[in-house]
């Protein structure tokens, strides 16, 4: 079965998901245990910043002409959850720092499950929009993919 929908759309929730991204990590760097930790975190938030500025760029670009998409996977419905699963936990994190200390290892796995989500949407994308953007897509996708591999090493440094 076939998604069809615009590529603004798709984008529009891209930035979302990077902005709600970068709050997420300037949360858990705020309450590392460890500088090393609280570095990498706002490292990742830095980048999220970056995401949403080539997210935006490129959907001024795609605005002039922007015919349907079709994806192999309901990617605007991926994105969807994605942001209310950071929304969710974003709040969660607020209301619970005030009365226990965060549980880094959750929000990690939450961290974790998120760049993987993105991974497989921003693949779709790349490969729906076309060679126009393909450079950049592929740069989000390789940075994403080492924000993975980051966090899977602060993941396990956690859950040691």
């Amino acid at each position: 079965m076939n998604y069809t929908c615009r590529p603004s759309q798709i984008l529009e929730l891209s930035v979302q998901v990077e902005e709600e991204g970068i709050l997420f990590y300037k949360m858990l760097a705020n309450h590392a245990s460890d500088e090393k930790t609280k570095k990498i975190l706002q490292f990742l938030s830095g980048q999220e910043t970056q995401h949403c500025r080539m997210f935006r760029e490129i959907a001024e670009v795609i605005s002039h002409n922007e015919p349907t998409q079709e994806y192999s996977v309901d990617v605007f419905q991926l994105l969807q959850v994605s942001v209310q699963n950071l929304r969710n936990h974003i709040f969660d994190l607020k209301q619970h720092a005030r009365e226990a200390p965060i549980d880094l290892k959750k929000s990690l796995n939450t961290a974790v499950r998120t760049e993987k989500e993105a991974i497989h949407v921003y693949t779709e994308m790349r490969n729906a929009f076309g060679k126009q953007f393909h450079e950049v897509l592929s740069r989000i996708i390789d940075e994403e993919a080492g924000h993975l591999q980051m966090l899977l090493t602060v993941l396990e440094r956690v859950t040691l």
